[in-house]
């Protein structure tokens, strides 16, 4: 979906916000360095984060989560 989105074309399926949004990606452990064990966080285009321990990678996987979550309810939720 392009941006800029118009929340007047609401509701939205989830996956065209987070899916086909880059900027509303939802981030995951995209792999680990060989070298030190350290984890990359990122979406299915690019990571964001390297170097970053499991419970760095996990909370930040969480906290995407729950960022993208409230903005597609926010989106969809009709006044």
């Amino acid at each position: 979906m392009d941006l800029p989105i118009d929340a007047r074309r609401a509701p939205f399926k989830e996956k065209h916000l987070d899916e086909e949004t880059p900027a509303l990606a939802r981030w995951f452990d995209t792999g680990v360095d060989g070298n030190d064990r350290t984890l990359f966080v990122g979406s299915k285009d690019e990571d964001f984060f390297v170097g970053l321990s499991i419970d760095q990678a996990n909370r930040i996987v969480r906290a995407r989560e729950r960022f993208i979550n409230e903005i597609v309810s926010i989106v969809n939720d009709k006044p």
